[in-house]
This record gives C-alpha cells, structure tokens and sequence, in this order.
C-alpha cells in the first residue's frame, strides 16, 4: 500500500465541489441545516419529553412505596378505625356541631337522629337531618367548620330562597361516623 497523498486529495475535493452543479450545493446545505435543526429543536425536545414523562412517573413509584409501608389491607383497615372518634364521644361531637352552627349564627332546630350500625359492629353510623334558616354566608361559613370534624361526612343539602333577599330555608343531611366499641 502507497502513502496517501492529501494534497492531491484536497486538490481533487477543490476540483469537484467547483465542478458540481447548484442543486448539489444547495442539497448539501439542507442537509447541514437538518443536522443542525436536529441537534437544536428535536433533541432539546425529546429530553424535554423524557423529562416530562419520568416525572409523570415518579408519583406513582411514590403512592407504590407508600403502599408497601402501609402494610397488608388488614393494617390499612386497622388505622382507618382507629381514626375515627370513638362511640363514647358521639355526645360530644353533637355537641360541637351545635356550638358551630351557634357561632354561624345558625338555630338547629328540631334534628332528625337515626343510628345504623354496621354488620361486623366495629362501624357506627348516626344519620343526621337538621333544617336550617340562614343567609348563605352562615350557611357556607357552618359546613366549612363542619368538615373539619373527623368521622362527619355531609350526605346532601337542599335549600329553597326565601322571598326576603338572601335568606335561605331547607335542611342538611350529615353522616357521624365512629368507631365501634364491640
């Protein structure tokens, strides 16, 4: 095998790219901005979306290993009755319950009280239906207070205006649940 020779190879790659037509200059510089547009948008692009879809996959590895330190079912269940308040304290979360429709401004008159308890005995369920008169500021005011009672669930409302401006009529409908002592 010979020496390459560059200087005849330069001179022979001068020769032909004066010697090529238009069209093939004009090629190889599309071909050249492609590469560059390439490198610049679709790349930036991919790891953009690369990104984009290891984050959409990080909270599920997250609510994946929380659930391996949450235990069996079983353990699950065991901590959700012991958030709920006990029977014995049902008086008492009646009791507030009053207290914040007074602080609203709210009459809870004649209240409807239905108990149910659950096949196993460990879930005590009061229904609850009281009618209510207020404006809808006290009325808002009241269930925003209510729902940070835990083991209190708002079942429904309905409320009728009445013919007097802002004032409102109708009842709310709770669920107070607790935790079984059987």
């Amino acid at each position: 095998m010979g020496q390459v020779n560059f200087t005849r190879l330069l001179w022979q790659g001068r020769r032909r790219l004066v010697t090529w037509p238009w069209m093939v200059h004009a090629a190889v510089a599309i071909l050249c901005l492609s590469a560059f547009y390439y490198a610049v948008t679709v790349q930036f692009e991919q790891r953009a979306l690369q990104e984009l879809v290891a984050r959409a996959a990080a909270p599920r590895s997250v609510e994946s290993e929380q659930a391996e330190r949450d235990g069996t079912p079983q353990a699950q269940l065991a901590r959700f009755y012991a958030a709920l308040p006990a029977e014995s304290d049902r008086h008492q979360l009646l009791h507030a319950l009053y207290q914040a429709a007074t602080r609203h401004g709210l009459a809870l008159e004649e209240g409807v009280y239905r108990p149910a308890r659950e096949d196993s005995g460990r879930l005590q369920k009061l229904e609850i239906t009281y009618p209510v008169r207020g404006s809808y500021a006290q009325l808002r005011g009241f269930l925003l207070e209510a729902s940070a009672y835990n083991g209190l669930a708002l079942e429904g409302m309905s409320f009728k205006r009445r013919d007097n401006g802002d004032h409102l009529e109708g009842e709310m409908r709770f669920t107070l649940f607790t935790r079984g002592e059987g």
